[in-house]
């Protein structure tokens, strides 16, 4: 299978079968709640706006993720939602909020909402 992107939110994919015939297949999807986040997070940035409350619901995002994550991991996110939470009310919390490195275990961990599923 092969997933690509076709703009804002469509996908499209494909798949090979191996004979002639009737198949059954689903389609499930969800909503990355921190990517969203995230996204909507650099917008109001940008804009200069007040991120305080964005920042506290971006902890508890973090902190969701940390409670399936494992090990060096888990700990990682819980100390980043901590940061995240110390500085909501200060400028540099944005830059908390947007730093690469925890991004990258996080991911590893999505935090999504319940899933959409289709069965053709």
């Amino acid at each position: 299978m092969a997933d690509e992107a076709t703009g804002n939110d469509p996908w499209r994919d494909e798949f090979s079968v191996e004979m002639l015939g009737r198949y059954q297949y689903t389609v499930e999807g969800w909503i990355d709640r921190f990517q969203t986040w995230r996204g909507e997070l650099l917008k109001r940035v940008a804009a200069g706006q007040d991120v305080y409350v964005d920042l506290l619901i971006g902890a508890v995002l973090i902190e969701e993720a940390a409670g399936r994550a494992r090990g060096d991991d888990a700990g990682l996110l819980r100390d980043w939602a901590g940061r995240l939470r110390e500085a909501k009310d200060r400028p540099e919390g944005a830059h908390i909020a947007l730093e690469e490195e925890p991004l990258v275990v996080l991911q590893r961990y999505p935090v999504t909402s319940p899933a959409a599923t289709r069965e053709n």
